[in-house]
């Protein structure tokens, strides 16, 4: 199906007035950056010298963050893991329009 960019530009504006339910996994992904200076005498793994760590929305947590960005309004349902410590898919957003009626943990690690 092809579309035009008339079309594309109508379905945008058209959004920003829906509200979206994301139901998914509620996930962050992690980074660690830093530098290698060695491999680790116990296993053949590099022993890094962390400089800095970043979260970044993924999957449910990614497209309700997308949805912020194009000016729409998000809900999300969806399960975080024991791991995520009710930090996950904390989408940063300066407005209102995302709504997270409530997180439940899990005991089941991630």
């Amino acid at each position: 199906m092809k579309i035009t960019v008339e079309r594309a530009k109508d379905i945008l504006r058209g959004a920003a007035a829906k509200r979206i339910l994301v139901v998914g996994d509620l996930m962050m992904d992690r980074f660690v950056y830093g530098s290698v200076s060695r491999i680790s005498p116990e296993a053949p793994v590099p022993v890094v010298k962390v400089t800095h760590e970043k979260a970044m929305a993924c999957g449910a947590c990614n497209v309700a963050s997308n949805l912020l960005a194009l000016g729409g309004k998000a809900a999300m349902a969806g399960i975080v893991g024991a791991v995520a410590n009710n930090t996950a898919c904390s989408v940063q957003s300066p407005s209102s329009n995302l709504a997270v009626a409530r997180r439940f943990g899990s005991t089941r690690r991630t």
